[in-house]
């Protein structure tokens, strides 16, 4: 694997310093969409681990979703918008075509240079700006400002259409090969088309949630067994720890208390794991 330094440089080496840092830019911001991409995938693509989430806090999950959802909405339109907004100019693949269109930048090589490859460009470039048309709508009107036409007047408002990761998901894909075909150029069968690895973090959280519930889950099945209407609540808490190799009274009063502590906290984290329906 090699750095992102010697990944900057091997781009200035090919394509000149001021586009090689633009498309090591734009390299980096899509790789971090797919990353987000991915993990939002991983936490909220299979239904028993929604179900899981919601369980464990369904409010704070729906935000982390919608920051999720709103941040991949971000990172399609900036990498698609125009050349130029506002009179700033902008780090988009649109401006790939338009700097190795230029006649005036020496450092491209010639192989950059023939027209049906450079139309080719331009086509993929197009087609990733239209499928980017849905992210724009979200952007325009919601995440960046509030369109009054969507929500006012109620009756006869014009919401937008739901977002739908799978139209999130066919944008990337469209940024995806604009990159890649770039690339193929700049380095034909190398490591930079490898396909993108890393360490799931969402992953890793759902695998410990999952254990932590099946440990309250088994917790649970031996409170069970030993929950008597006329059992005090102490002597179910040493039933239950005694299988833990815990004696209760052989702890000073403080430990003793903290168990017992630990021990109600178990019991009303299982109840309300099957409450809601988490097994």
């Amino acid at each position: 694997m090699i750095s992102g330094q010697e990944t900057r440089d091997r781009f200035r080496e090919v394509l000149g310093s001021d586009v090689g840092d633009e498309f090591y830019g734009l390299y980096c911001d899509y790789h971090d969409a797919q990353v987000l991409f991915e993990e939002y995938r991983v936490l909220f693509g299979n239904p028993k681990d929604v179900n899981m989430l919601n369980a464990i806090g369904g409010r704070f999950f729906g935000l982390i979703q919608q920051i999720m959802q709103d941040s991949l909405i971000l990172f399609i339109t900036r990498l698609t918008d125009r050349p130029t907004m506002g009179g700033h100019e902008c780090l988009s693949i649109r401006i790939l075509p338009l700097r190795i269109k230029d006649d005036q930048n020496r450092e491209i090589p010639d192989r950059f240079r023939d027209p049906e490859w450079v139309k080719k460009l331009d086509e993929l470039v197009k087609k990733a700006k239209k499928k980017a048309k849905y992210a724009r709508q979200h952007r325009d009107k919601r995440i960046a400002h509030h369109d009054r036409d969507t929500t006012i007047p109620y009756e006869s408002a014009s919401p937008l259409k739901p977002l739908n990761i799978i139209e999130v998901k066919h944008a990337l894909k469209r940024i995806c090969i604009v990159i890649y075909y770039v690339l193929a150029k700049m380095e034909p069968g190398t490591h930079f088309l490898n396909t993108l690895v890393y360490q799931s973090g969402a992953g890793d959280f759902l695998a410990h949630e999952r254990l932590r519930i099946e440990l309250l889950l088994t917790i649970g099945s031996h409170v069970d067994s030993e929950i008597n209407p006329n059992t005090p609540f102490y002597r179910r808490a040493n039933s239950v720890f005694d299988r833990f190799n815990v004696d209760l009274s052989r702890l000073d009063s403080e430990t003793r208390s903290k168990y017992m502590e630990l021990f109600r906290d178990f019991e009303w984290e299982v109840k309300g794991f099957r409450d809601k329906g988490v097994s």
